[in-house]
């Protein structure tokens, strides 16, 4: 079964709650404090593997999580960070947002990594809170919470030639007779239900990859026929080869089943129909197929846009002029550039990764290290915004007192005392003062409610 689209569920690890603990030795009077750090969470990272040709293994699992940090113990021992949660998918994926349909990174090629969630940080222990006020502290910090977020997986195949054409011209038999694939072939439309590919190899240094695209109908960018439901798979290709019918059998004019073809890619997407292509004409094996191709090259050759276009005549059942038509595929791919990645006004900020570039990934070939805390880049702080609810209720936001406010361990016995300095830090008391808040005024962070009271 041929899967393509996924949406599925991620989840990074919680981090480890810190430790409050203080050295009870016999001979070590008052030792202090030793409560050890929780560990962090395990980061979600996909993976692109050669291993997987299709989405099929999201189809029935929709739910990925990562391990949750070990809390911290006493003696200072630093909680265990978990193991980072490695999610395999076919080279050629997209990730989107599901929620809100950016693309958040592309796959597009072996080995390619995409840090998808980090793992929450790990709580510190109450050793981290001494200081030359508070000697020994009895609080610690509560691990961060995981960000879950629901992604969409597109693949889109990669393949160096795609093969255009209508149904029954023709382009399973052609990929069946210059590679080893073995798509299904019959006398009716629509047989090929899915992208094949098929790998063709000339010589030891000339190799390419042809992709064999369901047959395309007129309207197939609006959905019509198989739709645009594989188009997108021929995204990718660095040429386009359009499969003609020769016999006239279905179609009685191959020129105009040329056009329709060009019409439906570039509606699809103007950079497919700007992409090189050659044309094979195919079964001319076939009686009559002669007189059909030479009135077709007449008029083909007659319109500007084709005077120079490169033209096979082929037999996909027979194998006419096979070789000489896969060195023109090959030609094709040399000289045509590689695909440019959308300009940003076409996509929002892609972000385009493999191991070279991968903004923080790393290759399969070196171990993956986890992202400490401290090194981890974080947003920059946002400004604190207060909504005045109702009268004498008010509700703060600001994303990164919120999630610190979640790591507030409020059963540590000096939780209000941190609690007090950490509104300080972000001048809570003046923001609320502003919004015209007074004593006794309800105030929400959050699922967090408190009184305020004027300092």
């Amino acid at each position: 079964m041929f899967i393509d689209e996924s949406i599925i569920t991620i989840k990074a690890g919680d981090g480890g709650n810190g430790c409050i603990s203080f050295r009870k030795e016999k001979y070590v009077p008052k030792g202090g404090p030793d409560g050890g750090d929780g560990g962090g969470g395990g980061d979600v990272i996909f993976v692109a593997s050669h291993d997987m040709q299709t989405l099929l293994d999201f189809k029935y699992k929709h739910i990925f999580q990562s391990e949750n940090g070990e809390h911290g113990l006493g003696s200072k021992m630093h909680g265990k960070n978990a193991k980072p949660l490695y999610i395999k998918v076919p080279p050629g994926t997209e990730i989107y947002d599901s929620k809100t349909g950016k693309l958040l990174a592309d796959l597009n090629m072996d080995k390619a990594h995409y840090v998808a969630l980090e793992g929450g940080r790990g709580g510190r222990g109450n050793t981290r809170f001494t200081s030359s006020l508070r000697h020994a502290p009895r609080y610690c910090e509560m691990g961060e919470e995981g960000r879950t977020l629901e992604v969409k997986l597109v693949l889109k195949l990669i393949a160096d030639i795609g093969l255009v054409g209508f149904p029954n011209a023709g382009k399973s038999t052609i990929l069946s007779k210059i590679s080893k694939a073995t798509p299904k072939i019959a006398n009716y439309p629509f047989t090929t239900l899915s992208p094949n590919l098929g790998v063709v190899k000339l010589a030891y240094n000339k190799i390419f990859v042809v992709a064999d695209i369901p047959g395309i109908i007129e309207g197939a960018h609006e959905g019509a026929g198989l739709g645009n439901k594989f188009l997108k798979h021929i995204e990718r290709t660095r040429g386009i080869v359009y499969v003609i019918d020769m016999t006239g059998f279905e179609r009685s004019d191959p020129l105009s089943d040329l056009k329709t073809l060009q019409k439906e890619l570039k509606s699809y997407s103007k950079k497919l129909a700007s992409l090189p292509f050659i044309i094979a004409a195919n079964k001319m094996d076939i009686p009559d197929s002669q007189d059909h191709y030479k009135e077709f090259i007449k008029k083909l050759r007659r319109l500007k846009a084709f005077k120079e276009t490169e033209v096979v005549e082929i037999s996909g059942l027979s194998g006419l002029h096979m070789h000489e038509f896969t060195e023109k595929m090959f030609e094709l791919k040399l000289s045509s550039e590689v695909i440019k990645e959308p300009e940003p006004n076409e996509i929002e900020e892609k972000i385009t990764i493999n191991s070279k570039n991968a903004n923080g990934a790393q290759s399969l070939g070196t171990p993956y290290a986890q992202i400490e805390a401290g090194r981890r880049r974080r947003a920059k702080r946002s400004a604190v915004k207060v909504d005045k609810l109702t009268t004498g209720k008010y509700r703060i936001i600001c994303p990164e007192l919120e999630s610190e406010v979640k790591r507030i361990n409020f059963k540590a016995d000096d939780s209000l005392y941190y609690f007090k300095h950490m509104l300080k830090r972000y001048m809570i008391d003046k923001c609320l003062k502003k919004a015209g808040a007074i004593s006794g005024d309800t105030v929400y962070i959050d699922e967090l409610v408190f009184d305020y009271q004027d300092e």
